[in-house]
């Protein structure tokens, strides 16, 4: 053998060796907006260019995620949201009507096409946007997010609402899945977080009794969604 073939295939082997030992690439490196996002402000554009800064109050919170394999999520709610007297099933119904007036869900899958994303709604807390596609057009500026609607009539004069949202940082100490599939407590990134906790097999909890919806929502949740 020569030393140009020899020279030859150890190139071809290094060349091999870095494919090989490089990682792939994420889901986030191929598609940007897998993530969760937290909302951080919200404003209303007229037609005559006008700005509201807080059309839904002063301190709105959500959140909104993109999972790799196109399904999204998005919850928010207007700021400082009054409680209601009683649960979200026995409170009157002037109180239950403004809960439900300040805050918006849904979830399902979503498409990208050039700046515009489009939310395919299957489940939603208006009953409306169910079956439908919601179409946002998109900046992606490092760290955030901002989509924003078509002018909308809401009885006055047509608006554009723009949505931003910030990517948030993975968070320490969640719950996760095992190898054996029981569940644990990761430690926090001091490494010196709470150790893990003993949790049932899911083979044990599988024997454990649930207790039916209905006394689930009436003894236990109090008012939980």
């Amino acid at each position: 053998m020569t030393l140009f073939k020899i020279m030859g295939s150890s190139r071809a082997s290094l060349v091999i060796l870095l494919l090989l030992s490089s990682p792939a690439p994420s889901a986030a490196d191929e598609n940007p907006y897998v993530g969760t996002w937290e909302l951080i402000s919200v404003k209303a554009i007229g037609a005559d260019g006008s700005i509201d800064d807080a059309p839904y109050g002063p301190n709105p919170h959500g959140y909104i995620t993109y999972t790799g394999d196109g399904y999204m999520t998005v919850l928010f709610s207007f700021g400082d949201r009054p409680h209601i007297n009683g649960t979200w099933r026995t409170a009157p119904a002037p109180d239950r009507a403004q809960a439900f007036a300040t805050v918006l869900g849904y979830a399902g899958t979503y498409s990208v096409d050039g700046d515009r994303m489009t939310h395919h709604v299957t489940v939603s807390t208006d009953p409306n946007r169910v079956g439908t596609s919601i179409s946002r057009s998109i900046v992606l500026d490092e760290d955030t997010i901002t989509l924003t609607t078509p002018a909308i009539d809401l009885g006055e004069s047509a608006k554009r609402y723009s949505l931003t949202w910030r990517r948030v940082e993975k968070r320490s100490g969640f719950i996760a899945m095992s190898p054996d599939a029981s569940l644990h407590r990761s430690p926090d990134a001091s490494g010196t977080g709470p150790a893990p906790r003993a949790t049932p097999s899911l083979a044990a909890a599988a024997t454990v009794k649930l207790p039916t919806v209905a006394s689930f929502f009436d003894e236990t949740c109090h008012g939980c969604l």
